[in-house]
Formats: structure tokens, C-alpha cells, sequence
């Protein structure tokens, strides 16, 4: 009766460091997976945001370059893809604002609607001018005050885009950590069972 006991006493011991095996196991993965969705939720929209953002920048810039070379009978052709390259800055920017609220990422997003906005001003005076029949001064114009901001937007968009990758690298080092330790745990409870 009492070795009965024993071996029942032991079961039991061996079957609850088991369960602390599994809860161990299920509550890390449970942590790593959270951290996961909210990267995919998060994190990577905004990445992807943020390079289409810079990728409709210069495309914008390139239809600019041809509008200012454009004669008149050229240029009517080229203001819709003008239009739906500014729309889609437009959105993408109203996008992030709504989707970043750290602090310093979010004085970056600030710095970079203030260009947007610099930049689609010099490009309604740069249209005023090529449509007054003064195309040296839209260029000029464009050359001084237009391709800075439009420079400056690229350049906040990338550096924007670097402070995502660095908290993409960032979570993956952490769920990588979570990983270590929750391998270290599981061979230490292991060996005591």
C-alpha cells in the first residue's frame, strides 16, 4: 500500500511537470503569436505604405520632368497620371498619419505631410505657369522650390521607412529571445520530470 502510494505521488508529480511543460510551451508560443499578428496588422502596412508613398513621389516627379518639356499639345496627356499619382500621396499620407503615433515616428510623419503639402502648392503655381504660356519660369520655379520638397518627402518617407524595418528587426530579435528562453525552461523542467 504505501510503495501504491508512492508510485501514485510520483505519476502525479510527473504528470503536473508535464502540464508545466505544455502551459510553459502554449503560453510562449500564445506571446510570440500576438507579437506576430500585430506586426502583420501594423507594422508591415505601414512599410508598405511608406515605400508605395516614395514610389508615387517620383513618379510624380518623372510626369513633372515631362510636363515641363511637354509642348502644350503633349501636356493634356500627361496631367491624369500628374493627378493620380498626387491622390495617391494624398491617401497614402493620410494613411500613415492615422496608423503612427510614436512620438518621434509621428514628428517624422508630421515633417513629411508638411513637404506634401509644400509640394503640391509649388505644383499648382508650376501649372499656373505652364498653362500662362512662362514655362521657364514653372521650371524655374519647379528647380527651386518643387524638387527640394519632393526630395525632402522621398527622404522622410525612407527614413520613415528605416525606423520600420529597425521595429520589424527589433520584434523578430524579441520573439527570437522569447524563443531562447522558452527552450531553456522547457529543458529544465523536462530534466526535472
Amino acid at each position: 500500500r504505501p510503495l501504491s502510494m508512492q508510485l501514485a505521488v510520483a505519476f502525479a508529480a510527473l504528470l503536473a511537470l508535464m502540464l508545466v511543460v505544455v502551459a510553459l510551451s502554449a503560453w510562449h508560443l500564445r506571446a510570440v503569436q500576438l507579437a506576430a499578428d500585430r506586426v502583420a496588422r501594423e507594422e508591415w502596412p505601414r512599410l508598405l505604405a511608406l515605400q508605395e508613398l516614395a514610389t508615387h513621389a517620383q513618379g510624380h516627379g518623372a510626369a513633372m520632368a515631362r510636363l515641363l518639356t511637354a509642348p502644350r499639345a503633349q501636356r493634356e496627356a500627361i496631367y491624369p497620371s500628374l493627378d493620380a499619382e498626387s491622390a495617391a500621396m494624398d491617401r497614402l499620407t493620410a494613411e500613415l498619419k492615422q496608423r503612427i503615433t510614436e512620438p518621434d515616428a509621428l514628428a517624422l510623419v508630421q515633417a513629411l505631410d508638411a513637404a506634401r503639402h509644400r509640394y503640391r502648392e509649388v505644383f499648382a503655381e508650376v501649372g499656373v505657369w505652364i498653362e500662362s504660356g512662362e514655362p521657364a519660369r514653372a521650371a524655374a520655379l519647379f528647380a527651386a522650390d518643387g524638387q527640394p520638397s519632393l526630395d525632402r518627402l522621398v527622404t522622410l518617407a525612407g527614413d520613415l521607412a528605416q525606423a520600420q524595418q529597425h521595429a520589424v528587426t527589433g520584434w523578430q530579435a524579441r520573439a527570437a529571445d522569447r524563443v531562447r528562453a522558452a527552450e531553456t525552461q522547457l529543458v529544465i523542467v523536462t530534466l526535472l520530470a
